[in-house]
């Protein structure tokens, strides 16, 4: 069905694979240095996002009151 999740090694491309039914594409992949693709498979990065949407963002969020997310850069 279309609400659900796999997850799968990929003995050829040595990465950890996340895919939802609805889509044939991967939607995240841990490759075997560490990398993370969200929107790529194949990420050039320790964490690469990709979008093909006009709107791209990140959101933080943070649920506590009186604290707010953040991004530390160091």
């Amino acid at each position: 069905t279309a609400d659900e999740m796999m997850i799968g090694y990929d003995k050829a491309n040595t990465r950890i694979r996340f895919r939802s039914n609805a889509h044939s594409a991967d939607r995240m992949v841990v490759t075997k240095t560490g990398n993370v693709g969200i929107g790529t498979s194949s990420p050039d990065a320790l964490m690469h996002l990709k979008s093909t949407s006009s709107d791209s963002k990140i959101i933080i969020e943070s649920s506590h009151a009186s604290s707010s997310g953040s991004v530390d850069i160091r």
